[in-house]
């Protein structure tokens, strides 16, 4: 108990909030991704758009394609843009591509363009919010915890709200579900990013506290070798 209750206290608000947007985002991240990977296909078929089988597998094809192939570009990227601009552009454009799939008219062309969209702004958003996080602080086995319970959750929970909704009230409903959740990873994104920043960058805090030091020792060292001259040359 007792060393329980001194974790607690090295505790600061911060990281409360850090750990509860962390749950909270990738809640949203993954049951958003579950929902459009799992609905995608009978809402092409049965929805307004109305594709064929054919073509339903055919989107299910190149969905899954760019997913892989945002991932791998979302890596090249990651060199040049920093990971927390990264994070909130990706959030950004999942809203985007998620309201559109409401005004696009409904086509087979534009559902196509826009679950393309959709992929590629939406895959690199699990690998971005933690490289964001890792920036400014270390992704611990708790964080990966959080990070497991709330995809789980996620992909649980919502998954089977978008179904009951899909089933009570129409295939229509099924944009309006990937948009709202889109909505709440872009919320709880610009959240998480200002924390993060107001935390800092951690590889900045370890050269700040190493430069402290080595001056610490510095000081030291002079204070000793002044002294030590101050001794020499006192007259005895």
């Amino acid at each position: 108990l007792g060393r329980l209750r001194a974790t607690c206290l090295r505790i600061n608000r911060y990281e409360v909030l850090l750990v509860v947007g962390t749950f909270i985002i990738y809640f949203a991240v993954v049951g958003n991704e579950r929902v459009f990977g799992k609905f995608m296909f009978t809402y092409a078929l049965y929805g307004p758009i109305g594709m064929s089988t054919g073509q339903g597998y055919l989107l299910h094809l190149i969905y899954w394609i760019f997913f892989g192939l945002a991932r791998v570009l979302s890596c090249m990227l990651a060199l040049v843009i920093p990971a927390r601009l990264m994070l909130g552009l990706l959030a950004v454009g999942t809203l985007i591509a998620s309201a559109s799939l409401i005004l696009i008219p409904p086509t087979a062309a534009w559902f196509f363009a826009f679950t393309c969209l959709f992929s590629l702004c939406k895959s690199p958003l699990f690998p971005a919010t933690l490289a964001a996080i890792n920036l400014s602080h270390e992704v611990t086995g708790l964080l990966v915890l959080v990070v497991n319970l709330g995809s789980a959750g996620g992909a649980s929970l919502l998954q089977y709200t978008a179904g009951a909704l899909i089933q009570r009230y129409g295939q229509f409903v099924f944009p309006y579900l990937v948009c709202a959740s889109a909505c709440v990873v872009l919320l709880t994104a610009t959240a998480l990013i200002f924390v993060l920043r107001v935390m800092g960058n951690r590889k900045t805090h370890r050269r700040i506290k190493a430069t402290k030091y080595l001056t610490a020792l510095l000081k030291q060292a002079i204070r000793k070798k002044f002294r030590s001259i101050i001794v020499h040359f006192r007259p005895r």
